[in-house]
C-alpha cells in the first residue's frame, strides 16, 4: 500500500548528517521526501518458501515428517536451508488490517 504524506521528521536525520534534514534525500524537515528516497516505503505481499535439509528419526514416514514440522516442534530444523522470497503483489488495506501493519506507522 502506498502512503501519501511523507514529511520528514527528525527520525530521517542521522548522525552522520545535518540534524535539520533527511539523511538520504537531503530535503528539509517539514518538506515531503524526494521520490526515490529510500525512507518513503510501500507494503507488499511475498511469498516464502524455505528448502531444508534436516535430520529426522530414520523410521518416519512422509506422513510423520509433515505432522512433525507443520504440527509440531522444530528441534532438528538445522541452519542448512534456503529461502525462496516471491513478489506476489502491493498489499491493500484489508491485507494491512490483517497482519497488523501499516505503511503509516513507519518513520518518515
Amino acid at each position: 500500500m502506498i502512503r501519501e504524506d511523507w514529511t520528514i521528521t527528525k527520525d530521517s536525520a542521522r548522525p552522520a548528517g545535518k540534524p535539520s534534514e533527511c539523511f538520504y534525500c537531503h530535503n528539509s524537515l517539514g518538506e515531503q521526501h524526494k521520490d526515490n528516497c529510500v525512507v518513503k516505503s510501500k507494503t507488499v505481499i511475498v511469498k516464502a518458501t524455505i528448502e531444508a535439509i534436516v535430520s529426522v528419526p530414520e523410521c518416519w514416514d512422509e506422513n510423520k515428517i509433515n505432522q512433525h514440522y507443520n504440527n509440531g516442534d522444530y528441534y532438528h530444523l538445522e541452519p542448512h536451508s534456503l529461502l525462496d522470497v516471491e513478489f506476489v503483489r502491493d498489499a491493500n488495506k484489508d491485507d494491512e488490517e490483517f497482519y497488523d501493519f501499516s505503511v503509516n506507522d513507519l518513520e518518515s
